[in-house]
């Protein structure tokens, strides 16, 4: 059975590059899941209070992590919204809603404060 499922790979490559990219999707989607049912993968899914940790410990490197996880965020947000309402901020800014945010709600997830952000930014005044 092994030879028959080996011999149907070697001989359809476009078949096991589907299946491969069907497992890891699946995989990847076994993140962490918000309330609401979706997912969330890397940085958006820790906590605000580990956000501030790096924040404390003035490690660049993992901030700038955070802050192109809530970039991508707000892109996809601009991306899809309907309104035609795109939030713009730079990255400095960014860096000073988030710690404001995480630093009064360190028991929230990272992906809550860049919702609420968006939240905030978005409504068409």
């Amino acid at each position: 059975m092994m030879d028959q499922i080996k011999g149907e790979i070697d001989r359809s490559p476009n078949k096991s590059l589907l299946l491969l990219s069907s497992i890891l999707l699946y995989l990847t989607m076994m993140g962490a899941v918000p309330s609401h049912g979706a997912t969330v993968s890397g940085l958006g899914g820790h906590s605000c209070d580990a956000f501030m940790r790096r924040v404390e410990d003035q490690n660049e490197a993992a901030i700038d992590g955070y802050v192109s996880w809530a970039q991508g965020f707000i892109s996809g947000y601009n991306w899809t919204n309907n309104a035609n309402k795109d939030i713009k901020i730079g990255h400095g800014g960014l860096i000073i809603w988030v710690i404001d945010y995480c630093g009064t709600n360190p028991d929230k997830k990272y992906y809550e404060a860049i919702q609420i952000f968006v939240e905030r930014h978005s409504k068409v005044p």
